[in-house]
């Protein structure tokens, strides 16, 4: 860094105090410092003869980024600013040291700069290995950014960000959360709706999703299992993004057969069960899931499959 070149406290490096006190050494001392730090380690321009590659990991104290497009950025106390850039001398850019508050870059390479005035000089830039885990504003951005999940949270609805359907699946707390899903199939197309909430709120959680599968893997069976399906999921991740460690929730559905199949049963998988893969996520769901539940038969229309499932 230009600090190390010229001998200028840097504030990335803390002082120690317990490091013994020594005076600014003469400005002989410097050149000769500068004369044996090229010798060994630089090329023309001030670069180093052998770069050292790609940044191996994050460092939350580090504060200067860059995006691929050249925009220099800082982080500070978990907020993103962007710098603007002033111009290009000798190849290096130059920036205000003056930012504005910005959304985090995508992909940011790790940074050095110096400071020159009130302007910002970066001497280079370079990928990190292992990315930052940047944690969601909230319940909605957390499950958009589960690609494996979309199918099952179309047009998903979260009132309060969940918070309150929280605290009614934590055991001991007054409200009970209950959960209610309904499956439709017509012309080779399933869909299901479902809605968690409590008796006093309803609709804290809701959604709607796509039957997955071939137009002849689709059945009213199996659209009352994606309903089931989904809120097992969509469960599990509120748990997990607000780390809920136990809880209670009940579960109603109108195709008996499905939520006999998926809910009450001991998970136990036979490739001659109907809809095997949907079946088999939700047995793996409820082997990882960190909360408890019960289930009921909301009746309403008839279930086309049971007399099936029964032969």
């Amino acid at each position: 860094m230009e600090e190390a070149w010229i001998g200028k406290y840097s504030a990335h490096v803390s002082k120690d105090r317990s490091w013994p006190s020594y005076n600014r050494p003469p400005a002989s001392s410097w050149k000769t410092w500068q004369k044996w730090v090229t010798k060994a380690l630089l090329s023309r321009g001030r670069h180093l003869k052998h770069p050292l590659g790609s940044w191996l990991f994050w460092d939350d104290l580090w504060q200067w980024y860059a995006s691929r497009e050249g925009q220099l950025y800082s982080l500070l106390d978990g907020i993103w600013y962007s710098h603007k850039q002033i111009s290009k001398r000798n190849g290096r850019p130059l920036f205000e040291k003056d930012a504005q508050v910005c959304d985090p870059p995508l992909q940011p390479l790790r940074t050095t700069v110096y400071f020159k005035g009130d302007r910002i000089v970066v001497t280079g830039s370079d990928v990190i290995n292992v990315a930052p885990m940047f944690r969601p504003h909230s319940f909605k951005e957390y499950m958009s950014n589960l690609s494996e999940l979309a199918w099952c949270t179309y047009s998903l609805e979260a009132a309060c960000d969940g918070k309150k359907l929280v605290k009614a699946l934590i055991t001991g707390t007054s409200a009970t959360g209950m959960a209610v899903s309904d499956g439709s199939y017509k012309d080779t197309y399933g869909t299901a709706a479902w809605t968690i909430g409590t008796e006093d709120e309803e609709n804290l959680l809701s959604g709607r999703a796509v039957c997955p599968g071939d137009p002849e893997d689709q059945s009213s069976y199996r659209s009352e299992l994606t309903g089931l399906y989904a809120i097992l999921a969509i469960t599990h991740q509120l748990c997990e993004y607000y780390n809920v460690e136990e809880g209670y929730i009940e579960i109603g559905c109108n195709g008996q057969s499905a939520l006999q199949t998926a809910l009450e049963h001991e998970p136990f998988l036979s490739k001659d069960l109907p809809d095997y893969d949907l079946i088999g996520a939700i047995y793996s769901l409820r082997k990882s899931s960190r909360i408890s539940w019960s289930f009921k038969h909301v009746k309403g229309h008839q279930d086309d499959h049971s007399t099936e499932l029964d032969t």
